[in-house]
């Protein structure tokens, strides 16, 4: 009976420790992102678009759908360029940053497809940096930790007028 017990066990284990892993990220590249909000966890998917070999950058949304499957917020990073090491996050005012790496954030209305309120990186802030922690150009594997301050107007008045971002981090596939 002791044998019989220990064999069960053995086979128990064996079975949890096969289960199957899940997929980093779907057929688009999609994958997933982190950070504390303004003091609250914020869980997020994620997508990489406007790649540009040309250059080596990409711009990175994060994105929070609702329980309809809508988009309501995004937090993107545009131009970012592919290749480790620590990046601040530079300037950017409504909309207005066609060569630098810059964040803006955005509440998304109506089903999706309607801006909201916008908040943009302020000039020259050393919290607001972003890290290429790996990069895998054969892949498109793109790993970073970010850090942003971000300052808006919003018509919404239950919306702060700042918005921070600690201890985020994201995962993306470049699809090329």
């Amino acid at each position: 009976m002791k044998n019989l017990s220990l064999t069960a066990a053995a086979i128990l284990v064996l079975l949890l420790s096969c289960h199957k892993e899940e997929n980093e990220y779907d057929e688009k590249g999609r994958g997933k992102g982190f950070a504390i909000k303004n003091g609250k966890n914020w869980y997020t998917s994620t997508y990489a678009n406007n790649y540009r070999p040309s250059k080596n950058t990409v711009t990175v949304a994060l994105y929070v759908l609702n329980s309809e499957g809508v988009l309501r917020e995004a937090l993107r990073f545009k131009n970012l360029e592919l290749h480790e090491g620590e990046k601040p996050i530079e300037v950017m005012h409504d909309g207005l940053l066609l060569t630098n790496f810059g964040i803006f954030y955005s509440t998304i209305l109506a089903d999706g497809d309607v801006t909201g309120d916008v908040y943009y990186s302020p000039p020259s802030n050393p919290y607001n940096t972003l890290t290429v922690e790996s990069y895998n150009d054969d892949t498109g594997e793109l790993h970073c930790r970010f850090n942003a301050f971000i300052v808006g107007k919003p018509n919404d008045p239950t919306l702060p007028d700042t918005l921070r971002f600690e201890d985020g981090w994201f995962r993306v596939k470049i699809i090329k």
